[in-house]
């Protein structure tokens, strides 16, 4: 037996060594690829996370026509990338970047020169449209604060994972971008409100889509104030925390008083006791195509209870509904289908992800097929708006 294992270990040394042969042959021959051809490419994707052997080919520092293929470069997305500072590398050649994707990196370990490259790199666009940070960890503040040199151009900016203890100078360069159209911000934490609070100082004419979700702490002030500050241009709108249990929310009752007929996705936290200002935002939202209700927190039989009057009521536009019932049972199903004016392409129930009754599936599918559409999956039908 203790001969069996050796030769399974001398086996499996061998074929390791076989498969980074084949790893650094591929590798060699992309790069080769890559430096031959690269005037003629104009995203660059760069993910060390998955392809080890990639650390050993730094390609663009080292070759002859880098600075050339870096300055035409118009999109780049960075993934995991820590070999040497390839933002310094960057931020002296790349001028002409439109999107900046920098993703999944703890900003509590870089180092302060690292944040100055990210600083730099973001700084030296000459016209940057369109920018995602995924920053692990404390803000990243010195970063952010680049964006003064791109309040002319930014029209996208996304920020997911960061956390925010202090320093309510963070955003001020942001609310300095006046032509922005989407503001992104995700799995953020922050110790008060105000540090969003200069987003809400100034105003942004051309906004569409305000998405905060899954926020770990309450920051419906702000949400509610961009709302009123920018209602004319606002398309879509999406808010959630993990603390709105605590909070009776505002939004439904600023929508309906500043936003109503323009919107064409909705995602909000919502409570029994706003049942008028719904019937009042859905008489009137004849534009809307994705409606998620997150609640009624304790009050979901009520709520069942009000659903075959929602289905009259939600307008032919929308196509996408979200319900948060979690484990009430639907027993008026049939129903509220029958009642519909409206031809649903999907809609989730969350208490179905855990189980969901045979009866329900029968009526379901009853629904798909007087459609009469084949390419519509029961599976895709019950899908999450995300």
């Amino acid at each position: 037996m203790k001969n069996f294992y050796a030769a399974v270990e001398a086996r499996n040394r061998v074929n390791k060594i076989v498969e980074n042969r084949h790893t650094d042959l591929i590798c060699r021959a992309l790069c080769r690829l890559f430096t031959t051809k690269c005037e003629n490419i104009q995203t660059l994707h760069l993910n060390w996370n998955y392809v080890g052997g990639w650390k050993r080919y730094p390609i663009f520092p080292y070759q002859r026509s880098a600075s050339k293929f870096l300055n035409e470069l118009s999109e780049l997305s960075i993934y995991k990338v820590n070999t040497r500072d390839i933002f310094l590398d960057m931020e002296k050649h790349s001028k002409n970047l439109v999107k900046l994707e920098i993703l999944d990196y703890c900003f509590d370990n870089l180092p302060e020169h690292r944040h100055k490259s990210i600083y730099m790199l973001i700084k030296n666009q000459k016209n940057l449209q369109n920018c995602k940070l995924f920053a692990y960890g404390i803000c990243p503040v010195i970063p952010m604060k680049a964006l003064d040199f791109q309040t002319n151009s930014l029209i996208h900016f996304e920020l997911i994972y960061a956390k925010f203890p202090s320093d309510n100078n963070a955003f001020i360069s942001l609310s300095n971008c006046h032509n922005l159209k989407t503001l992104i911000i995700e799995y953020c934490y922050f110790e008060n409100q105000d540090i969003l609070r200069p987003l809400i100082q100034t105003q942004f004419p051309h906004l569409r889509k305000i998405r905060f979700k899954s926020l770990q702490s309450n920051a419906s002030e702000i949400f509610v104030e961009l709302i009123k500050k920018n209602s004319i241009s606002l398309r879509e709108l999406h808010y959630s925390d993990e603390v709105s249990r605590q909070f009776n929310h505002l939004i439904l009752e600023t929508i309906v008083t500043y936003s109503t007929t323009s919107l064409i996705s909705l995602t909000i936290p919502f409570r029994n006791c706003q049942t008028p200002q719904l019937i009042t935002l859905l008489s009137f939202s004849n534009q809307l195509q994705s409606l998620k209700l997150i609640g009624p927190y304790g009050h979901e039989r009520a709520f069942v209870e009000f659903l075959p009057v929602l289905a009259k009521l939600l307008p032919s536009s929308l196509h996408h509904l979200s319900l948060d019932l979690n484990w009430v049972i639907m027993n008026n199903l049939q129903q509220f289908l029958t009642n519909l004016n409206t031809r649903l392409f999907t809609f989730y129930i969350s208490g179905w992800s855990r189980r969901i009754r045979e009866r329900h599936v029968e009526t379901i599918k009853n629904y798909l097929q007087q459609y009469d559409n084949p390419t519509l999956d029961f599976y895709d039908f019950l899908k999450d708006i995300t």
